[in-house]
């Protein structure tokens, strides 16, 4: 009786490296306490002409400026808004490549 080749090993000369990622950024929120400051000047510097809440809606013609440049100002609770991760996990995997792949049989 001849020699048995039982034990089988894949080998090959490179692999197949199909990881990723499912991340992805949710829409960005913003703080909502802030204020909007409207100027007579360019460099929105001085004192406001009027200062507007944040989440106020705008209303055209409403005011009646002349050269309005306006500024926000940030929340004062130094919340600088967020963006929730909509996170799906790792996918895919590694593996020896099927193009290149043999197997080869030895002796146990």
């Amino acid at each position: 009786m001849g020699t048995v080749f039982t034990e089988q090993h894949l080998v090959g000369a490179s692999v197949a490296d199909t990881r990723g990622c499912g991340c992805s950024c949710g829409a960005p929120q913003c703080p909502g306490d802030g204020v909007v400051e409207a100027f007579t000047n360019s460099g929105c510097t001085g004192t406001p002409s009027k200062t507007f809440d944040a989440g106020s809606a705008c209303v055209v013609g409403y005011y009646n400026f002349s050269n309005p440049y306006f500024k926000y100002v940030q929340s004062k609770s130094s919340a600088a808004g967020n963006c929730d991760v909509d996170d799906a996990g790792p996918s895919g995997g590694v593996g020896v490549d099927s193009t290149t792949a043999m197997t080869l049989c030895c002796i146990p």
